[in-house]
């Protein structure tokens, strides 16, 4: 006998959307070692990722695909409403941080960051802010490390 499906009444919500990749990835999987793609991948995760206890008092959403990078943080999380701490500063100075780090290995990340609806169901992401996040970053000029949208 199977377990009865609850329905759940999902609805997006705004989100601080971050959507990141490595600068010449497809150039670096011809050239390079796999090692040297390993190792790439695992320092940008390093210097990217929320610290455990941030992403939980946040409500953060931190995914990773190959060289890509998506990072969700709720505007309306309890956190963001009870301590409002800036959270485009944040995520700005972290990823300069982060790529002031990487700058020296020889990685440069680009992406988007912009403010959109986003849901989360079943450790699924979807919405239309995780797509315009993407067109962003997909669309941009050729020369743009990163895209800003309200």
């Amino acid at each position: 006998m199977t377990e009865p499906i609850m329905l759940r009444n999902l609805v997006y919500s705004p989100h601080l959307v971050t959507y990141l990749d490595i600068l010449g990835f497809r150039r670096l999987i011809k050239t390079k070692h796999p090692n040297f793609i390993s190792r790439a991948i695992r320092r940008v995760t390093e210097t990217t990722r929320p610290d455990k206890l941030t992403k939980k008092e946040n409500e953060e959403n931190y995914v990773k695909f190959s060289d890509l990078i998506l990072h969700t943080v709720p505007i309306h999380s309890r956190a963001n409403l009870m301590y409002p701490t800036g959270l485009v500063y944040s995520e700005i100075l972290g990823l300069a941080h982060a790529q002031t780090e990487l700058i020296y290995e020889g990685l440069v990340l680009r992406g988007a960051v912009t403010l959109g609806k986003i849901e989360r169901s079943y450790k699924v992401i979807f919405g239309p802010g995780l797509i315009n996040a993407y067109d962003r970053d997909s669309h941009g000029s050729s020369w743009t490390m990163f895209c800003f949208e309200q």
